[in-house]
């Protein structure tokens, strides 16, 4: 139980500051393409790249994970992460996308190393919520974003933002230390990890994910709730001050504040997914809602009231940001024994195609239509096929 508790205390404050990262530029993007003269566009492009270079990762990530331990691959993440960030402050298109690559490569082992961990002390019966709890860190590190990076912006420039972010990466990474004797014991230095194996691990995964019933539909699930995720974080607080005509503060507290609901929410759900409903059903439910929500989002014009935007980004804050935990949870119950990491890499990696695929899309639309609503019409699309899809038995 203490390691357990270790784990929880810990897991979910790493994946906040994790996440947070992802979200520097995008958060900063009124100041950042305005200052560099880059079309907003450009920020889902940036995002899709980081999430392309991860969906390839995490496909041969169990490897790593199972040579090095799932914390040393969360502490090598960290502080990649935290270098891309700093990078970033020299401020180019180039420079942006290189640091997009490099983040992608190392984001890509965060949720399976920690799911590797979780995992190891979790009882199953416990699984939806202590991996909920674990994935709170999602919201938490958006509703941090949404605080300190316009606060950084406003005090330092855009560029203090991204080296102030950065050094809280690195930071995290030393604070976990302590932790690595118990939480790596098992990993194994001999697992080979060559180009050639990887790539074996790669096509053994996809194949795995693919042939399994279950985890094809959950592959599914991760793909289009992610997507919808990352538009929705991607684009929100540019869509308020552009199109809406809202300041970046104003815009940013209410990312921040939909972003504390979906802490909640994913507790919450995760004691739903334990006690009273089954995961899968679970999903469904999330599913057909958040891709409703996200309609609701493209309904917005300058007529509507700041607290009626708050209302509808908390809606879909609970939904397309709270369903990860359970999914997670469903992974490790399917998962072959002592393979939790590389499964989850397998079908997070779907996951992580539709977080590049999603902003990529939504940043073409935007080019060719200026239109910010009709991507969240579409996004809402897979959600609601995907709810409808797990709602059928496997």
């Amino acid at each position: 139980m203490k390691h357990l508790l270790l784990a929880m205390a810990s897991l979910p404050i790493q994946q906040s500051i994790a996440y947070l990262a992802l979200l520097v530029l995008p958060v900063a993007a009124p100041v950042v393409t305005e200052e560099l003269a880059l079309d907003p566009a450009f920020i889902g492009l940036y995002t899709g790249i980081i999430f392309a270079v991860s969906t390839a990762a995490q496909m041969g990530c169990g490897g790593v994970i199972q040579r090095f331990g799932g914390l040393r691959a969360i502490q090598a993440s960290m502080v990649m992460l935290g270098v891309g960030l700093v990078i970033s402050a020299a401020g180019s298109a180039a420079v942006f996308l290189f640091a997009a690559i490099l983040m992608g490569i190392f984001y890509s082992v965060s949720t399976p190393g920690s799911s590797q961990i979780l995992s190891k002390y979790s009882p199953p019966q416990l699984a939806p919520l202590t991996f909920s709890i674990k994935q709170t860190g999602v919201p938490l590190g958006g509703m941090a974003a949404g605080f300190i990076v316009p606060f950084f912006v406003s005090r330092f420039g855009w560029e203090g933002a991204f080296i102030g972010c950065g050094i809280i990466c690195v930071f995290m990474a030393l604070i976990l230390q302590p932790l690595r004797a118990e939480f790596d014991r098992d990993r194994e230095p001999g697992t080979k990890i060559s180009p050639k194996d990887i790539l074996r691990t790669f096509r053994s995964t996809i194949r795995m994910v693919s042939v399994h019933p279950e985890l094809r539909n959950l592959a599914f699930a991760g793909f289009s709730f992610a997507g919808l995720q990352l538009a929705f974080t991607t684009y929100f607080v540019t869509y308020m001050v552009q199109d809406l005509g809202h300041s970046l503060e104003t815009a940013g507290w209410v990312f921040a504040v939909s972003q504390a609901f979906a802490i909640g929410a994913r507790i919450f759900w995760g004691v739903v997914g334990s006690r009273w409903m089954a995961s899968r059903w679970l999903l469904a439910c999330l599913g057909v809602t958040m891709g409703a929500a996200s309609v609701v989002v493209g309904l917005f014009d300058n007529q509507w009231s700041t607290s009626a935007i708050l209302l509808i980004a908390i809606l879909i804050s609970v939904t397309a940001i709270g369903w990860n935990g359970i999914l997670l949870a469903e992974i490790a119950r399917l998962a072959p024994s002592g393979d939790v990491g590389g499964t989850t890499g397998g079908v997070i990696g779907f996951a992580s195609f539709g977080s590049m695929a999603f902003p990529a899309a939504y940043s073409l639309l935007l080019s060719l239509t200026g239109s910010f609503s009709l991507g969240f019409y579409i996004a809402g699309i897979p959600a609601c096929i995907a709810g409808l899809v797990l709602m059928r038995k496997p």
